[in-house]
C-alpha cells in the first residue's frame, strides 16, 4: 500500500497533461543554455544559479502534489492506517520526483546532443569559454561527465530538501500555494542578495547554493561540504517538523475522521 501511495503521488505529479509542464520546463532550461548542443555544456548551463532558482525549483514545486487537504488524501491516510506513514510517503514521493526531474534534465541533454549530432565526452564551446575555466581543470570534475554527475546530484538533493520544506509549510498553512510562494521567494531572494553586503545570508537559504557551479563564483564563500551538510539538515528538520504537525489537528485522523 505504501509503494502504491508513492506511485499515486507521482501519477498526480505527471498525470494527465501535467507532464507537458515538465517538458516545457526542460525546454526553458535549454533557452538558458543558449541553444547549446554539447550535453555537458547543457548540464553546466542549466545547473547555474539563475536556471536553478528561476526555473527548476519553481517547476519542481509546481509539479509536486501538495494539496494535502484533498479528500483523497484523507482516504489514503485512513487506508495506510497512520498519518505518520502518510507523511513519510509524501517525503519519499518528493525524493522520487526530484530524481525524475534531475534525470529528465540529463536525458534531455543527451537527446539534444544525439539529435544534433554533437554528442561528445568532452566539453563544448561553453565549457571551454566558461567564465571560470580554472574550475574545470580541477579533479574530479575536469572530466565532463564527473562534473555532470556532481552537478545533478547537488540539484537532486536540493530539490528533495525544498520539496520536504514545502510539504511541511503546507501543513503549517493548511494550503499548498502559500507554501509554494514562500519557498520560491526564498530561492529568488538568494539571487537578489548574492552580490550585496548580505550575500552571506544566501548560504542559509534554500536556493542558489544547490547550484554546484555557484560555489566557484566570486561570491561563492562557502565550500562544497557546506552544502553537503546543509541539504540533508534542511530536509531532516523539515521532515521532523512535518511529522510533528501530522499528529496535530486537522491532519491527525482519529477514529476514521479525516486528517
Amino acid at each position: 500500500m505504501t509503494t502504491r501511495t508513492i506511485g499515486v503521488n507521482l501519477g498526480v505529479a505527471l498525470g494527465g497533461r501535467r507532464w507537458l509542464w515538465l517538458v516545457g520546463g526542460l525546454a526553458g532550461l535549454w533557452l538558458f543554455a543558449r541553444h547549446l548542443t554539447n550535453p555537458w555544456d547543457i548540464v553546466m548551463s542549466a545547473t547555474q544559479q539563475n536556471p536553478v532558482t528561476f526555473v527548476v525549483i519553481p517547476l519542481y514545486l509546481f509539479l509536486q502534489p501538495a494539496d494535502l487537504l484533498n479528500p483523497w488524501q484523507s482516504l489514503t491516510a485512513l487506508r495506510l492506517g497512520s498519518t505518520r506513514v502518510w507523511w513519510w510517503t509524501h517525503v519519499a514521493a518528493a525524493g522520487l520526483l526530484a530524481g525524475l526531474l534531475a534525470g529528465g534534465l540529463a536525458a534531455a541533454a543527451g537527446i539534444v546532443a544525439l539529435a544534433s549530432g554533437r554528442w561528445s565526452w568532452r566539453w563544448g564551446r561553453f565549457g571551454h569559454l566558461s567564465e571560470y575555466p580554472a574550475v574545470l581543470a580541477r579533479e574530479p570534475w575536469s572530466v565532463p561527465w564527473h562534473y555532470g554527475l556532481i552537478a545533478l546530484g547537488f540539484l537532486f538533493g536540493g530539490l528533495w530538501a525544498v520539496g520536504v520544506l514545502r510539504l511541511a509549510l503546507t501543513l503549517w498553512w493548511q494550503g499548498p500555494w502559500m507554501a509554494w510562494l514562500a519557498v520560491v521567494t526564498l530561492g529568488l531572494l538568494t539571487v537578489a542578495l548574492s552580490n550585496t553586503v548580505l550575500q552571506g545570508v544566501v548560504w542559509w537559504l534554500p536556493g542558489a547554493q544547490f547550484s554546484f557551479y555557484y560555489h566557484w563564483t566570486p561570491v561563492g564563500s562557502r565550500t562544497v561540504s557546506w552544502t553537503l551538510g546543509y541539504t540533508p539538515l534542511l530536509a531532516t528538520v523539515a521532515a521532523a517538523a512535518g511529522l510533528w504537525m501530522a499528529d496535530q489537528p486537522p491532519w491527525h485522523a482519529p477514529q476514521g475522521e479525516a486528517p
